[in-house]
């Protein structure tokens, strides 16, 4: 998601931004979001004032990470603050690109997490028993399903 904003705009101008420099303006006004895609490079803003407009502003984007289904999920974790493994992130795997839900059941398929960081931990901050707990993902496109191992120490 692109979100741009005119720092110090002038009050009698007019703002305009395009997705390229051939376009018509897809947006006016001193704020913009669109969502960004592989095809989009450059984000043009100009500025009206009095009939007379301003040459393209071009703000270059880089696309960063855009949405693979092809990630991998953990299947243990050891949530004992070393700073490994002691948890899976699905907002780090899916970047905020695709709207999704992550359930965890324990073995008698009660659920107990629909946290988008699991740390062996249910809704309330408590911590599970270790132990193995099924997941199901549900996201824009697809789904999946697994288990994953909490590993506590004794």
């Amino acid at each position: 998601m692109f979100k741009g904003a005119i720092t110090s705009p002038d009050a009698s101008n007019t703002y305009s931004w395009y997705l390229d420099s051939n376009a018509t303006a897809t947006a006016t006004g001193t704020t913009w979001q669109v969502t960004v895609t592989d095809q989009i490079h450059n984000i043009y803003v100009t500025s009206t004032n009095s009939g007379c407009e301003s040459p393209f502003t071009i703000i270059p984007i880089q696309v960063s990470q855009l949405f693979n289904d092809h990630f991998e999920v953990p299947n243990v974790i050891t949530p004992n603050n070393d700073g490994v493994n002691d948890q899976i992130d699905f907002e780090a795997i899916f970047g905020g690109c695709v709207n999704y839900k992550v359930m965890f059941f324990n073995r008698w398929g009660l659920l107990v997490s629909t946290k988008s960081v699991f740390a062996g931990k249910d809704d309330s901050g408590k911590d599970l028993a270790g132990g193995v707990y099924f997941y199901k993902i549900v996201y824009d496109g697809g789904e999946r399903d697994g288990f994953v191992t909490v590993v506590r120490d004794k």
